[in-house]
């Protein structure tokens, strides 16, 4: 189990429960508070309804219709392709491949490979492996080990 602080907390647990919990569920903090459920049902579920909150409230449909609050306002469908403003613009499809600006420019891949960008470079691929910098550099695998670096250099 792992506890960090992230502009406010999170709680990770790969496996059971976290605050990011691939598989079963997963609760945390950035800036707001987010529920998580990869597989069943969170803010932030994957493949059912996810509902998680951002710094605002935003709400989730996996498949079929997503509406995500950050800063402005952004609806988009998950399955098909969904442009949103994000700050800035963001284009992203999850399913084939996403393409989207976050303050910088994000780039990912549902399944396959992921990199994005967070202020710096990130690299992230649910599924397989993933790589990402956010602040710094960090490579981490999914339900396996991750390494990555957070402002520092955390291995877990």
């Amino acid at each position: 189990m792992d506890l960090r602080y992230y502009g406010a907390m999170e709680l990770w647990y790969y496996g059971a429960m976290e605050l990011w919990c691939p598989g079963p569920m997963a609760l945390w903090s950035y800036g707001a508070l987010d529920l998580w459920y990869y597989g069943a049902m969170v803010p932030w579920t994957y493949g059912t309804m996810e509902l998680w909150s951002y710094g605002a409230l935003d709400l989730w449909y996996y498949g079929a219709m997503e509406l995500w609050c950050r800063g402005p306002m952004v609806i988009w469908s998950y399955g098909a392709m969904g442009p949103w403003t994000y700050g800035t613009m963001e284009l992203w499809g999850p399913g084939p491949m996403v393409l989207w600006s976050y303050g910088a420019l994000d780039l990912w891949y549902y399944g396959a490979m992921v990199p994005w960008i967070y202020g710096t470079m990130e690299l992230w691929c649910p599924g397989p492996m993933v790589l990402w910098s956010y602040g710094a550099m960090v490579p981490w695998t999914y339900g396996t080990m991750d390494l990555w670096s957070y402002g520092a250099l955390d291995l877990w």
